[in-house]
């Protein structure tokens, strides 16, 4: 089955080593032969393209500059360009079926199904339009945000398919835009559990608590160091680690304007490679995200990468499904508000989870469970083969 994938966030960014490229190997492997449609913010180097194509199966890629500026004129070239680009490919390559990733790839799915008539998979990874207003960065009278919500009712009302990063996304796909459940699967920001399973060091944890990843915007660097602040009055020689590619001085800075010691702090960057490596030198995992109706349909990645790396994770409520995943299964502890009491009672419920060792264990399996790159790449298969008896 030949297959057109395409993606708005760059097939050279960070996010496609994780979220894009393992889920083609697997897909690759299963006979389906997959074409490539990426924007891209900075050029992709020859040695890029050679290293996907061995590692990761994927040959046939083709290249569209993304366009910033100005915002709403940049996108709608995108997608015009874009539009010209998958017709002429999904021609050319006798595509059988287009697998869209996020709301600007849809809209090129669209049109290449009202020209040649193949089927898309709309595979949203989010509520764009609610993130924008979550965001601060559109108002509901934007241009933007009408152009937007007036395309999302076509974009879902014409797939043949729509994949979700979380249950509370597909009650919101299904009772909102009239897409039946039937056609609608939950398939989360999975991992490789295998990379993530290394062994802790001999001589025990050397960090409390870590945070890694992104910091602004959705998620909350204040709310975590208050968290630690509280959590070093009941464990005073306490340290948390943060591994990010943010301003290292502003973190230290901002810490230190609370009452938490240098030496308690350690903010550093680290290649995704290491990632593991470094988690295995971790009790938990931390991360305070902006509870807001978009974010009703996130899966954070670094939640399914914890638990694969045997770290319990704190979080907060308000966040995807980790409501229905972390405390019933006994891998972590969620906080209901950002205030003291609950961040020293969220101390003592970490305490007693660190205190059984079969802790990590869990959280491996409960990784493998929710988070399985397998099944993911398993759920995707049987997708396409749905549609391909359409």
């Amino acid at each position: 089955m030949n297959i057109l994938y395409i993606t708005y966030d760059g097939i050279n960014e960070k996010l496609a080593g994780s979220q894009i490229l393992p889920y083609m190997k697997g897909l690759s492997g299963k006979g389906r032969y997959i074409s490539v449609l990426s924007y891209v913010k900075k050029n992709l180097e020859p040695s890029f393209r050679e290293k996907i194509e061995k590692e990761f199966c994927v040959k046939d890629i083709h290249i569209l500059k993304y366009h910033k500026y100005p915002s709403f004129l940049a996108t709608v070239w995108d997608i015009i360009s874009g539009s010209v680009a998958g017709i002429f490919l999904a021609a050319e390559r006798k595509i059988e079926l287009v697998h869209a990733r996020s709301y600007v790839s849809c809209c090129v799915a669209l049109a290449v199904k009202k020209v040649l008539h193949v089927p898309y998979i709309f595979d949203i990874r989010g509520l764009l339009g609610e993130e924008r207003l979550d965001s601060g960065s559109w108002s509901e009278r934007s241009i933007s945000y009408r152009a937007l919500k007036y395309m999302e009712r076509k974009l879902f009302r014409n797939a043949d398919f729509v994949v979700t990063l979380t249950e509370k996304a597909r009650d919101i796909v299904a009772g909102d835009f009239k897409v039946s459940r039937d056609r609608i699967e939950v398939i989360p920001t999975c991992v490789d559990s295998a990379r993530f399973n290394i062994k802790s060091p001999a001589g025990g944890k050397k960090y409390d608590c870590v945070y890694f990843g992104s910091i602004g915007t959705w998620y909350l660097l204040s709310e975590m160091l208050e968290f630690f602040k509280v959590y070093l009055s009941l464990h005073p020689g306490g340290k948390f680690l943060l591994l990010t590619d943010a301003d290292h001085g502003k973190i230290i800075k901002e810490a230190e304007g609370i009452g938490i010691k240098k030496e308690n702090i350690d903010v550093r960057f680290v290649e995704y490679a290491k990632m593991p490596e470094t988690l295995s030198l971790c009790a938990f995992s931390i991360f305070f995200i902006k509870p807001c109706y978009s974010k009703l349909a996130s899966c954070p990645t670094k939640l399914g990468e914890s638990l694969a790396a045997g770290l319990p994770v704190l979080t907060n409520y308000g966040i995807g499904d980790v409501d229905k995943i972390v405390e019933p299964n006994g891998v972590g502890v969620v906080v209901k508000s950002f205030v003291q009491d609950q961040y020293r009672a969220a101390v003592k419920d970490m305490e007693r989870l660190l205190s059984d060792k079969a802790l990590p264990d869990r959280c491996r399996a409960v990784a493998a469970d929710y988070f399985s790159l397998e099944k993911a790449v398993e759920k995707y298969d049987r997708i396409y083969n749905t549609l391909s008896r359409v």
